[in-house]
């Protein structure tokens, strides 16, 4: 999927969440692609996550957000519902990246703690 790999040509131009009290919070992110021919395209993806909370508590006021899901249930990229298998596989892929992340810094950490000596 183009958004995950995120190609030279495309430029993030604006995110922001969309509440609207009980329903799904929409995380929308727009942004641009320059086309080969030179063409900007300007586009738009949301991923939408389920309202959670059963009481309101001082870290909902703090971030709102909290409220909701930690994963989309739902994503609309260029104008399409993804399939959930897809959104699902993407969601492993993004979680196995930022492992893989963690355990090389960790490595790159002992690594380092073990030349000092």
């Amino acid at each position: 999927m183009l958004l995950a790999n995120s190609p030279e040509n495309l430029k993030w131009t604006e995110h922001k969440p969309v509440m609207k009290g009980y329903e799904d919070l929409e995380m929308r992110v727009s942004y641009s692609i320059t086309q080969s021919n030179g063409k900007i395209v300007n586009q738009q993806a949301s991923c939408f996550y389920k309202y959670e909370q059963d009481d309101i508590g001082a870290e909902t006021f703090n971030m709102p957000t909290a409220a909701y899901s930690t994963y989309p249930g739902r994503m609309i990229f260029e104008a399409k519902e993804v399939e959930k298998i897809q959104l699902a596989n993407m969601i492993n892929e993004a979680m196995a990246n930022q492992g893989r992340k963690a355990i090389i810094k960790i490595k790159e950490k002992v690594e380092m703690i073990s030349t000092e000596k």
